[in-house]
């Protein structure tokens, strides 16, 4: 354990040189980066301002999904750690543990299965989180996309899960997390990537029939632990399909892998020749020094460490998009859940990084041994190993400016400006906020969409400090109506049954506590009887309960069974010894 601490001190020092633009600057990120922090400050407001979980999103879009959302990231336990701090410097925070984590990672596995040095593996380790691509793709951007630094440390606990169970476990825990970040790209990419590992230990089948019943062990651990978030995001997904634009993209272009490797373009939102997409989901950006000692370790990797060579090509297969008809990504497009929700195939270039960053350890530490075994003598050996250690210096050093640049880029959006709150939730009126990513500290919202994961754009609901429930009849008289993030407090009289009007956008997993909920042309209502009425509608997903009970026993029987195997492995080598 403090082994991990240190490693992961480490990282977020390496994060912290490598990003610092980002840590430095008042200025607030571009782009889809804006609705990162958007996400994190409509979380806080439900909780800060009501003291309420992020269920229910009112900001946008008229009202949408915020725990059952694919791609929600605030119900990550990494955001209640970080939410005493400021918005601005938790989603930093956030961010750079991620980078450690991916440090962390990747040392493990060098260390653990390719038997890197220190000093291969620190320049390796480093060259994985700094490089440009994850600048790219995540500062400012997509930080949706971050748990894509699992990898390492998925492929490290998924090669040890064959012969320790405690392993398994953990990789359960960690694909768990996965979940609770939202990770709706990575998780899946990185499954892909591990199966087609999995496939170099397929032989013989008794040894299959061992690796798949650790599989299922991760995938119970992983099931169970993740159940508050996967039950209700996979009931989500049965009712909305995410509608995207036709994905076409191929990379089997020369002129597009050499430009994503070499060229130090430092403006992500550049159009790219022959493709469909913008820079910034291509860039990894080694240079040529990099490449030259990626070659290296690529031709070392096939002599002793063909696992590697094998899952990347696999890797590079799917990355490379709708090449052709029996392209694996078309495949899985047309034919696999949730493929056919996902697009940009060459965002596996974060899991093929891996893989690239490993086989420049690799040369780093095999270059002096294959000279000695030519004869050449201790100096040209040493020589070697130095000449490709100032190779892969000269790479880290080179990527990593470039990904400084881009950060510096990415946050030059305007500052966050936290707005005095108002004592009750409406939307629109005077005053209102004009960035909507400082719509949540003011307590009140805009009538636009910048989600569409449901729409609710047709909802006709209405603005101004007023009442927040209004009588769809004369049957009903509203007497006073509140509300929440997640709720409505209303009191009614009804002179016969009638139809009260919320200024929400509907949703089937509003409750009610008298009557019932009604989609009224898009807008939430709730049917009374006659009579006067104490009414309360609140937000809470069908199996939200149900997930947060299987969650809550299968983290007790987790942590029970790892503690038990903990303890059986550490009486092993005094048993022995005897």
């Amino acid at each position: 354990m403090l082994r991990v601490l240190r490693l992961l001190a480490i990282g977020l020092v390496v994060g912290a040189i490598a990003w610092w633009p980002m840590l430095l600057t008042s200025n607030g990120p571009t782009s889809d980066g804006r609705y990162v922090y958007y996400q994190f400050e409509i979380a806080k407001a439900a909780i800060h301002h009501y003291g309420e979980a992020p269920l229910w999103n009112p900001f946008d879009c008229k009202g949408i999904p915020m725990w059952d959302h694919p791609e929600a990231m605030v119900i990550s336990p990494f955001f209640l750690v970080l939410l005493p701090f400021g918005t601005t410097a938790a989603l930093q925070i956030w961010q750079l543990l991620h980078i450690a984590i991916g440090f962390t990672g990747m040392w493990l596995l060098l260390r653990g299965e390719l038997a890197a040095s220190r000093t291969a593996a620190f320049a390796s380790s480093t060259l994985y989180v700094v490089y440009a691509g994850a600048a790219a793709q995540y500062a400012g951007l997509h930080a949706t996309l971050m748990s894509f630094f699992y990898l390492p440390v998925l492929l490290l606990l998924w090669r040890r899960a064959e012969r320790d169970l405690r392993a398994a476990l953990g990789m359960g825990a960690v694909v768990a997390l996965m979940f609770y970040d939202g990770a709706t790209y990575p998780l899946p990419y990185c499954a892909l990537v591990l199966l087609a590992e999995t496939a170099t230990r397929a032989w013989p089948l008794a040894r299959l029939r061992r690796i798949a019943a650790r599989g299922a062990i991760v995938v119970a651990t992983a099931a169970g632990l993740a159940a508050a978030r996967l039950l209700p995001v996979a009931e989500r997904l049965t009712q909305h399909a995410r509608d995207i634009p036709k994905d076409v993209d191929h990379l089997l272009h020369s002129r597009t892998l050499w430009r994503m490797l070499t060229w130090r373009e430092p403006e992500g939102f550049t159009i790219v020749p022959d493709q469909q997409y913008w820079w910034h989901e291509y860039i990894v950006y080694l240079g040529i020094a990099g490449v030259i000692v990626g070659a290296v370790g690529l031709a070392f990797a096939w002599r002793g460490q063909r696992w590697t060579v094998i899952t990347a090509l696999a890797t590079f297969a799917l990355m490379a998009g709708h090449f052709a008809a029996w392209a694996p990504w078309t495949l899985l497009q047309a034919h696999v859940f949730p493929f056919g929700s996902l697009r940009v195939p060459s965002r596996f270039r974060h899991a093929l990084i891996v893989f690239v960053c490993a086989w420049i350890a690799l040369a780093i530490d095999r270059a002096a041994a294959w000279v000695r075994e030519r004869g050449l003598g201790d100096k040209v050996a040493r020589g070697a190993r130095i000449a490709l250690l100032a190779l892969a210096g000269i790479a880290v050093a080179d990527t990593a400016a470039l990904g400084m640049t881009i950060v510096r880029h990415r946050y030059q959006g305007e500052a966050p400006k936290p707005e005095a709150a108002s004592a009750r939730f409406y939307y629109g009126g005077e005053g209102l906020a004009p960035d909507w990513m400082n719509q949540p500290s003011q307590n009140r919202a805009w009538l636009g969409c910048r989600a569409y994961f449901p729409s609710h754009e047709q909802a006709a609901l209405w603005e101004g400090d007023v009442p927040q429930a209004r009588a769809a009849d004369d049957a009903v008289t509203v007497v006073s109506a509140s509300r929440t993030n997640n709720a409505f407090a209303l009191v009614v009289d009804a002179s016969r049954a009638g139809r009260v009007v919320l200024n929400s956008a509907y949703d089937k997993h509003f409750h009610t506590n008298v009557g019932e909920t009604r989609n009224h042309a898009d807008v939430l209502a709730v049917d009374v009887p006659a009579g006067h009425h104490e009414i309360r509608v609140w937000y809470w997903p069908r199996l939200l309960s149900l997930g947060l009970v299987i969650s809550a026993v299968s983290a007790a029987v987790t942590a029970w069974l790892f503690v038990v195997l903990e303890r059986r492995a550490r009486k092993r080598p005094a048993t022995a010894g005897e």
